[in-house]
């Protein structure tokens, strides 16, 4: 009963225009189409040690969707990983580690549909 009376005060009373002055609606109807349908990016993170002793950072994204490699958008900076794949979410991987954003080896599976990325800790 309580929420039939705040839904009834809510309510716009039915003399109510359904165009405000300027013409247009009061809402406006949204495509069906929405992001949050599509999948999140499943992505890994780990520390590799090489035989030198130096410390990398390895990401690998998953991009199902994405056939070829020019379908991937890929940023990297001292402080995030972006990855915008066609038919995905885009991931945005915040970095624990400081990295040689410049020294990054990028390497995609098309077989797979797998992105790899080498990134040098500093």
């Amino acid at each position: 009963e309580e929420v039939e009376g705040l839904m009834k005060e809510l309510a716009m009373p039915s003399n109510a225009p359904s165009k405000p002055s300027g013409g247009r609606p009061l809402i406006q109807e949204v495509s069906e189409t929405v992001n949050a349908e599509l999948p999140v990016a499943v992505h890994t993170q780990r520390v590799h040690e090489t035989e030198d002793g130096a410390k990398q950072l390895v990401v690998t994204v998953e991009c199902p969707h994405a056939a070829v490699v020019g379908e991937i958008d890929l940023q990297v900076s001292a402080t995030e990983i972006a990855v915008d794949a066609e038919g995905q979410l885009p991931l945005r991987l915040p970095l624990q580690h400081k990295v040689d954003a410049d020294s990054i080896a990028a390497k995609y599976n098309k077989r797979k549909r797998i992105l790899t990325l080498t990134i040098p800790i500093l």
